[in-house]
């Protein structure tokens, strides 16, 4: 006996192809909604990671700084002079304190007329500087003898000369070509030994003969420490690809006699996105900028000085302080500004990046909550309008040349209704590299050493 089953009720039917699609069109919007909000997730995962480590690795960087360095290693500009009896560029007398070794007549004179006393420096202090770095792995002599490709060298002691025991000569520990350095003082024969040398960041000559050793090679900076890696092969000793989350940096300044170290912290990524071992290029991607004092100038961090129209100041773009819609406004930033060639590889606009984190000649960190990643976007906002900070000689950017050149204009004039806190100078972190890696400005920090 065979069994059936209910038989179709009359007029029964199933889905059409019509509805079918519509059923399935509806599904994909659905997908793709949901799909949508992943990479947003993403993104502020990974800011928020940054948020947080960021002030972690910069303590973490101040911590191995001052492993390396001392407060008494540090000198001023006053110690040092040309062969010609000329101070370094970076000099600018002080109002208190010793007399300074470098007194020129004509210096002090304009130096009197162009800076009212109100607004000179300490004696010894100097504005923001960038260490040395080498861009030589082995040097001879050393033990280790290896390890050094893209290492923070403070005070320069690598290019100082050393005795040949061979010879009884002079010779330098690295060549001028594979450093890169600020304000290079030179005009002493070899045979005076280092005292009269200056590679950047002056050194204590009263309590030492020679520069101190100070040496922070690339993988001591990077996070999390412990990661072992060769910088010239970029693996570790293991044969294992070593990666990191941060990489920083730092520059070193003197103010009101105190030693400040200023800390760059960044995230690095090849260019096919994964995070590999960084290694500091010698070069950058545009063409390096010639130094009014000396150079090539380091890599890291990248600085630019701003034309008189290009200034921040207090009040905003306009610069009044009476309209706060633009207090944060930065000026020449609005969309469809700059040459036709704007690009952020450009050190004149690589600042204005969304999220860049950048320090001013004052000590001030800023923060761009806007940002321009095109010609067509702006105008630039940091996260708090410039604050009125008094004006000091020693913020401003090439010491006592641009004052003699009658540059410093920080000073308050009789229309002024206060003096306005000029932003001159600022450092940050570019958005790329010569070898094409991704940097990612993620925290500066401040502290003094």
């Amino acid at each position: 006996m065979t069994r059936r089953g209910p038989a179709a009720k009359p007029g029964a039917r199933g889905f059409s192809l019509i509805e079918l699609l519509l059923a399935v069109f509806i599904l994909a919007i659905g997908i793709i909604g949901v799909s949508a909000i992943f990479p947003a997730g993403i993104v502020q995962q990974r800011q928020s990671q940054d948020d947080t480590y960021g002030p972690l690795v910069a303590e973490s960087a101040l911590s191995v700084i001052r492993g390396k360095v001392r407060v008494r290693d540090f000198g001023s500009f006053e110690q040092f002079q040309d062969g010609g009896g000329n101070p370094s560029p970076d000099f600018v007398p002080g109002i208190a304190g010793p007399t300074p070794i470098i007194n020129p007549s004509t210096l002090a004179t304009n130096f009197v007329t162009m800076v009212p006393q109100g607004y000179r420096p300490l004696v010894g202090d100097w504005r923001w500087k960038r260490p040395a770095i080498i861009f030589q792995d082995s040097i001879a002599g050393l033990n280790p003898s290896t390890g050094f490709m893209s290492a923070i060298d403070v005070f320069g002691a690598t290019l100082f000369e050393t005795m040949n025991a061979g010879t009884g000569g002079y010779v330098a520990r690295v060549g001028p070509a594979n450093v890169r350095c600020e304000s290079t003082l030179s005009g002493y024969p070899a045979s005076a030994g280092p005292l009269g040398r200056c590679y950047g960041i002056p050194w204590n000559i009263d309590s030492q003969g020679s520069a101190p050793w100070a040496i922070i090679t690339q993988r001591e900076r990077t996070w999390p420490q412990g990661i072992d890696y060769d910088p010239v092969n970029g693996n570790g000793s293991n044969g294992l690809l070593a990666r990191q989350q941060y990489v920083w940096d730092c520059m070193f300044r003197r103010r009101g006699g105190r030693i400040q170290v200023a800390v760059f912290v960044y995230r690095t990524s090849s260019p096919g996105g994964e995070s590999t071992p960084y290694v500091v290029p010698a070069n950058q991607i545009v063409a390096m900028p010639t130094d009014p004092l000396g150079g090539p100038l380091p890599v890291f961090p990248r600085s630019w000085t701003f034309a008189a129209n290009e200034r921040w100041g207090v009040g905003g773009a306009d610069g009044n302080l009476q309209t706060a819609v633009d207090a944060n406004v930065l000026p020449l930033t609005t969309a469809n500004s700059g040459p036709g060639n704007w690009t952020l590889l450009e050190d004149s606009f690589g600042w204005q990046g969304p999220g860049q984190w950048i320090l001013d000649n004052y000590g001030t960190v800023h923060r761009l909550v806007r940002g321009r990643r095109n010609k067509s976007e702006g105008p630039c906002r940091l996260s708090s309008p410039i604050a009125y900070q008094a004006p000091c000689a020693a913020n401003f950017p090439y010491g006592w040349q641009a004052i003699n050149s009658g540059q410093f204009e920080s000073t308050p004039t009789a229309t002024a209704q206060v003096p306005n806190s000029w932003v001159d100078q600022i450092w940050f972190m570019p958005v790329q590299d010569s070898a094409g890696n991704t940097l990612t400005p993620v925290f500066v920090a401040v502290q003094e050493l």
